[in-house]
């Protein structure tokens, strides 16, 4: 497959972001030049007819997804249709190309062990850094930096240490990891886009999954050694990013993954050992001084994102619009869906989820308890570990438009994609039924969170 090197390339960098370091390599736009390859690389492949040029079911909710955006940005702020339209096409597309420029299960295994891998190598930079440390950084303090600065090597314990050297300068009191990454209030975190510490303990968990199926395709006692490694640096990484959302997801796709593995009953005995595991890691760092102030902070957000939608309920207040009506995102990826893209937009976003949920759970149904069908199988339920961690996690998280996102909605569609290819009648369509599923499900998740944000704000 000619898309498959520029593709995992593309992983490379969306992941690690060594361009956002190197100086030396922000002479080329590497991000752009690798779409442009893998999507090169995928017209090659269906030219010579090595992938079907019929896309998964999620690619009509995507096309719907960004012509949405495009009408909601049009109406709400005409003049950012252009960089809109870029950002949207960027992100979507490569849903797109992981899930459809991938039709063998040899492609997607080696899509998963790079994810799994990238995934190791962000979670060993994370405990590196936590251990370093700490010293003081000069803050940066121009409008587009988030808690960053130049280190000076002074030791610190917290920002007094950090006497002011220059006048009008702000210091921080952080410590600094690989490629000049640093945490931000004592929390550990990476950079770009998992420069948030729940971004970043999110995914770290989300891709310990993708590890498990390549284990359970051949589980030789190496592979079952490497999991169990993997799942405890996950685990380990995990504590000092201080996400309690995090944690939760971690338990979350360890409890999925016993659960396909060995039935109900016997996780649910395997699973004893969770609970204090759940103790173990909220109570070893404590709890965050600022965790109650964050919890209320979050819930004003969530009330502003719903205030929003009540304004707009059909066009919302314009992608990447939020913070032009209140001070901080929504910090819950289905609220900010309905407050930027109104009704409609949210509609189509949850539809995006609702079709991948449906593709994992048929190819489940249609390929369990046939032998020659193992590997579907395996990734169905690799995959419905993932997102459900991923959709859980993302309560908390603004990440409707985050890559990782779209990166895991794009698995969805290489496994169904590589099983049509291996069973060309096999097909996932959207009925009747599931038009009204969808509806009431995103009517009723929508109702729920407003109930629940409206009780909270009245008791703030």
């Amino acid at each position: 497959m000619f898309a498959l090197p520029p593709l995992i390339a593309l992983l490379f960098f969306v992941y690690i972001r060594p361009q956002e370091h190197y100086e030396q390599l922000t002479v080329v736009p590497w991000l752009h030049l690798l779409f442009g390859l893998a999507l090169l690389g995928h017209f090659i492949d269906i030219k010579l007819a090595i992938t079907r040029p019929k896309p998964s079911p999620q690619v009509p909710w995507m096309v719907a997804f960004f012509v949405w955006v495009m009408i909601s940005i049009g109406i709400r702020a005409p003049g950012d249709v252009m960089g809109t339209a870029v950002a949207v096409f960027l992100f979507l597309l490569i849903g797109y190309l992981v899930g459809n420029a991938l039709t063998t299960f040899r492609g997607l295994n080696a899509v998963g062990v790079t994810i799994a891998v990238l995934a190791m190598a962000l979670a060993m930079a994370t405990i590196y850094q936590a251990r370093q440390p700490k010293q003081c950084v000069k803050a940066d303090l121009s409008a587009d930096a988030e808690h960053s600065g130049t280190p000076d090597g002074r030791p610190c314990q917290r920002i007094r240490d950090c006497s002011q050297l220059e006048p009008g300068a702000r210091y921080y009191c952080e410590s600094i990891g690989v490629m000049g990454t640093m945490t931000v209030y004592g929390r550990a975190r990476y950079r770009g886009i998992l420069k948030d510490p729940n971004d970043l303990s999110m995914t770290l968990s989300i891709a310990l999954p993708l590890l498990f199926v390549l284990m359970r395709q051949n589980p030789t006692r190496t592979r079952i050694l490497l999991c169990i490694a993997a799942s405890v640096i996950t685990f380990i990484s995990i504590v000092p990013t201080q996400s309690r959302g995090g944690q939760l997801v971690y338990v979350g796709v360890l409890a999925m993954h016993f659960l396909w593995r060995f039935g109900m009953k016997t996780s649910m005995i395997a699973g004893a050992p969770a609970v204090p595991l759940m103790l173990v890691m909220i109570l070893v760092r404590g709890k965050r001084a600022d965790a109650d102030a964050s919890a209320d902070e979050r819930i004003r957000c969530q009330w502003n994102a719903l205030r929003m939608f009540g304004m707009f309920p059909v066009t919302g207040v314009g992608y990447n619009h939020i913070t032009d009506h209140w001070k901080q995102t929504a910090h819950n990826a289905y609220l900010l869906a309905v407050a930027e893209l109104g009704l409609p937009g949210a509609f189509i976003w949850f539809g995006v989820s609702y079709i991948t949920a449906k593709m994992l759970l048929q190819i489940r149904a249609h390929t369990k308890g046939r032998p020659e069908a193992k590997v579907a199988q395996l990734w169905s339920e690799a995959l419905l570990a993932s997102h459900a961690g991923l959709h859980f996690g993302i309560m908390f998280l603004s990440f409707c438009y985050h890559f990782i996102y779209w990166i895991y909605i794009g698995l969805a569609g290489a496994i169904y994609k590589a099983t049509k290819a291996h069973d060309p009648d096999f097909e996932v369509t959207f009925t009747k039924q599931d038009w009204a599923l969808h509806s009431a499900i995103t009517a009723g998740w929508l109702g729920l969170w407003k109930v629940f944000i409206e009780w909270k704000y009245r008791k703030l």
